[in-house]
Parts: structure tokens; C-alpha cells; sequence
């Protein structure tokens, strides 16, 4: 890797900027202010660089590395060693000081910063306070998500890598999605059950989670993203991108968070099984693409420019087109066999921009904005044309077979991530929503990383199936329709002991306006 690291100057290299100078080219906006900010950033080679981490060490490669069922690494003595290492890298990690950009806080804040660790942030370099800008960080509810993490794990098992001295180390992934019996948090986050004798135990988590409660099946679902046939949203739909981050992403992190670590963006990478959890995210896209399916072609998403940190504590750059494809650009694939292989993984027709897809009609729709309560709320979405009957959310003719019915959930605001799981249920009687009665209920969502300025958080469903039933079984007969909005029952309702955050008040959250479309 060619670098402009000092290795005779201690500590990270930062490229030498001042405020005034960065807010002068901030004001160009987006990768060009970045990439006038961080000039001294090269781009990253796959598979590692010196310092004794191993790698392929430049140009392109054939996945030589293997990301492992953490559940199958427990099984045998090599995997158990790839467990420990971990163990060891994120000890040694949690041993650096914050200020050094390979430690374990400063790589937790990449994802978001910690407000608790104000202090320790302000006595940053001021070229790495501007790095941590929260406008350069972590992406949630748009296409970079995906990409965005990919590299953001990338780089984090490449520093694990040189900090654990095991130069063939590769993360685990947690493959809580596939089977019943791996849906418990693997033992090695559990015990022992100290985090002075445990670098991967946090006593900050959900009730039951670190006993071996196992995630239900619903949390972990991933039904209605591998349903899309798309990438980006598409007439009505909202394409994988953005149904993967909604479930089982943001479900998993709320799930296991509770009131704790999780549950929050500014501190879910603090957990050390945040990062087994979007490699299996990541492993699901692999999956998605491996079925065929296209990603994103729209060149300004494509060129967007990344910029992490890598082992050796140079600065790096990626370009979004360059982690579309594991295998030849990443070095690395899965152990299920379900990545494509190399040079496989497409784009959609070149240039074709974000897809549009069909024009979309509004069938219903709220009055107003909703505040959520743990009470729940009934909002009542009334037809947009007076002869409202059935017919109109039917999906019976091949036309409307080829155009589902998805409510949506627009404008979601909360300033506070409220840390619960929601349930949804439509047309359900006085008492019904609960349980998830399947001849009501919808789906789940959980929020998770509070939208900011013009920024917006929307939630899907595909409810086409779910009206035909009711069409048929007699609970809708046209007119409005009742959607049912209750958090998720609280974990002693579940055979859990618990309390806290889903029996405890809820932060205000806002729905602003909840509509049928087609």
C-alpha cells in the first residue's frame, strides 16, 4: 500500500488542516469538500497492508479470505482460535487511547460518536474532531448503507487483524437469520460473564440476551427484503436496500440492545457483536446479489468517496463501485457459498439512475400526524375516491398482481433513539393487536437512528396478501382502513424477566402521515 505515514511520528498521521479551512471547502458540499479536506488520503488496497496483517497487498484478487458461521468456528479447535483472537484484538483495541484512531472508541465513533466521551473528543487533533463530523459518518436510511458498512467493517477486521497477531483472522459472521438453533447470542459473548474477564461480554444489553434467550422468528426475518426484486425504491416499493435496513438490521440492534449498547447508534459499535451483525447483513446482500439481482448503477452514487482508517493508521479512501463485488475488489467471501464469483456481481444498465419505476396512486390516507404511545395508537386512513370498497385494495387481476399494495409509514421523527420495537396490525378489532394474530398483523419496525434537518425516516409493508384475507374472511368490506401501531409486548409478557426501556416511558415519536399506495 503506498502511504504518507510517518512511522517515526507517534501516534495517528493526520493530514495538517484548519477549521476555517475545512469549513471553507464544506461549504462545496459532499465528496469534493471531503476529498479537498483529506488530501494526504490514498486509496485502500484489498486485503491488508504492512505492519504484519497479512493481505493480497494491491490490484485485484479471487476472495482468497473467508468470512465464517461463528456458530461452525465453535465446533472446531481453528475456529475456536479465530474466536479468540477476536477476543484479543478488541482487548488490545479497548487498551488504546481514544486519540488513536485504531482504538476501540475512536472506531465505535466512526459509527457515531459517544456523547459520553465529550471530553475525551474535544481533546482530539481538530482535523480528527472534523473527521467525526456527524455529517461525514455512519449512513442510515439511504442507498449508502449498505456500501457504507461494508467498508466500515472492512476496515475494522483488517485493524482486529494486526491487533490480535493472528494474520489470517477474518470476522465472524452471526447467522441468526437461516437457523432456529444459532438465534442465541454465541457463548463466546456470554462467557464468561464479566467484561473484565471477557473482551466481547457487555453487561449492557437486553434482559435475557446475555442467559441465551433466543431472537423470535419474526425479529430476524428477511421475507420482505429478499421480496424485492430491485435495489433502490421502485413505484411502490422500497427496494432491498432500504427493506434489509429495516429488517432484520434495525430490528436485530433494538432487539438486542434494549436499554442498553444496541439500541443506539452512538454507542451500538461499542458492543463487540455489532460488527457479527452486519457481516451478516453484509452476507445477505452477497446472498441477494448471488440471486441475480442488480445493485444501484447512478454514477453520483457509484463515485461517492468513503474514507476510513485502515491498520497501520493511514487514512483511506474507497469509492462506493469499488466494494460492489467482494470477491475481486475485497478479497473475501462467505463460507455458505452464496456470494457470486469473481467479476460476477453487475450493476443495472449503466447510467440508468436510481430507478424510478411505475407511477405510484395513493389509495388512503391519514389526516394528520400521529404521536406514538405505549399505550399504542389506532390511525385511521380513509380511501382518496368515495366509492372506497374492497375492490379498490384487491389484488385479485393480473394487473393488480404486478402493483402490491404497501402501507407506508412517512415522516418518522424522534430526536431520542426510543429503543423499542414497534408492531403493526391492520383492521384489527378492540383487544386484537397483539400476539401478532396473523389474520391482522402486518409487520415491525424499529427506529433507530434519529432523522435530522430535511432528513426523513420512512417504514413499508407490502400488505396486498394481508387486505385479500380480510377481503375474504369478511374483516374488511371497504371504507377506511385502521392501522394499529403498539410497541412490542415487554419481555416478562415473553417469558423474560425484564423491565426498563419497553415497559418505561416512550421519547415522542411522530408519524407524520400514513398511507395505502399501489
Amino acid at each position: 500500500m503506498t502511504s504518507d505515514h510517518d512511522p517515526a511520528r507517534p501516534g495517528p498521521h493526520v493530514p495538517a488542516l484548519s477549521r476555517r479551512g475545512f469549513l471553507g471547502t464544506a461549504a462545496l458540499g459532499g465528496a469534493a469538500a471531503m476529498g479537498m479536506a483529506w488530501p494526504a488520503s490514498v486509496p485502500a488496497q484489498p486485503g491488508g497492508g504492512s505492519g504484519g496483517s497479512g493481505g493480497s497487498g494491491g490490484g485485484t484478487s479471487q476472495g482468497t479470505r473467508v468470512r465464517s458461521n461463528i456458530y461452525a468456528l465453535a465446533q472446531t479447535a481453528e475456529g475456536r482460535a479465530t474466536i479468540e483472537a477476536y477476543r484479543t484484538g478488541v482487548k488490545a483495541m479497548m487498551a488504546k487511547p481514544y486519540s488513536d484512531v485504531t482504538s476501540w472508541r475512536f472506531q465505535a465513533a466512526i459509527h457515531l460518536p459517544y456523547p459520553a466521551d465529550a471530553r475525551d473528543f474535544a481533546a482530539l487533533p481538530v482535523e480528527l474532531q472534523l473527521y467525526l463530523d456527524r455529517t461525514n459518518l455512519c449512513q442510515h436510511r439511504n442507498l449508502r448503507f449498505l456500501p457504507w458498512h461494508r467498508m466500515y467493517v472492512y476496515f475494522f477486521e483488517r485493524i482486529v487483524r494486526k491487533a490480535s497477531g493472528k494474520a489470517d483472522f477474518m470476522l465472524p459472521y452471526w447467522n441468526y437469520t437461516d437457523s432456529s438453533a444459532e438465534r442465541a447470542l454465541p457463548e463466546a459473548f456470554r462467557n464468561p460473564a464479566t467484561e473484565a474477564a471477557n473482551a466481547l461480554f457487555r453487561s449492557a444489553r437486553a434482559p435475557g440476551i446475555n442467559s441465551g434467550t433466543a431472537l423470535d422468528s419474526g425479529s430476524v426475518s428477511t421475507s420482505g427484503a429478499f421480496n424485492e426484486t430491485s435495489a433502490a425504491p421502485s413505484g411502490a416499493r422500497p427496494g432491498f436496500y432500504q427493506e434489509i435496513e429495516s429488517q432484520p438490521h434495525n430490528i436485530i440492534h433494538v432487539t438486542l440492545g434494549g436499554d442498553g449498547l444496541m439500541s443506539d447508534p452512538a454507542t451500538a459499535a461499542l458492543d463487540p457483536i455489532f460488527w457479527l451483525h452486519h457481516c451478516n447483513i453484509d452476507r445477505l446482500w452477497a446472498r441477494w446479489n448471488a440471486r441475480g439481482r442488480t445493485n444501484v448503477s447512478d454514477g453520483a452514487f457509484l463515485g461517492r468517496v468513503h474514507r476510513f482508517w485502515d491498520e497501520d493508521g493511514n487514512l483511506v479512501e474507497m469509492t462506493t463501485r469499488e466494494v460492489m463485488d467482494t470477491v475481486t475488489r475485497l478479497d473475501y467471501r462467505y463460507d455458505d457459498a452464496t456470494a457470486p464469483e469473481a467479476g460476477t456481481v453487475t450493476l443495472a444498465q449503466a447510467d440508468s439512475g436510481v430507478e424510478a419505476g411505475a407511477p405510484v396512486s395513493e389509495l388512503a390516507a391519514s389526516a394528520g400526524p400521529v404521536t406514538l404511545s405505549r399505550e399504542g395508537v389506532t390511525i385511521q386512513t380513509q380511501p382518496v375516491v368515495e366509492a372506497g370498497g374492497p375492490d379498490l385494495f384487491a389484488t385479485a387481476t393480473p394487473d393488480q398482481l404486478s402493483q402490491p399494495v404497501v402501507l407506508r409509514l412517512d415522516d418518522i421523527r424522534f430526536d431520542t433513539p426510543p429503543r423499542t420495537v414497534f408492531e403493526v396490525y391492520l383492521n384489527a378489532p378492540e383487544g386484537a393487536a397483539r400476539d401478532r394474530d396473523p389474520a391482522y398483523f402486518v409487520g415491525l419496525f424499529a427506529p433507530f437512528t434519529p432523522p435530522e434537518g430535511g432528513d426523513t425516516y420512512d417504514e413499508a409493508f407490502d400488505v396486498s396478501g394481508l387486505i385479500d384475507r380480510q377481503i375474504r374472511a369478511g374483516i374488511y368490506d371497504g371504507g377506511a382502513i385502521d392501522v394499529r401501531i403498539v410497541p412490542r409486548a415487554p419481555l416478562e409478557a415473553r417469558g423474560v424477566e425484564a423491565g426498563g426501556v419497553e415497559a418505561g416511558a416512550l421519547p415522542e415519536i411522530t408519524v407524520g402521515r400514513v398511507s395505502l399506495i399501489r
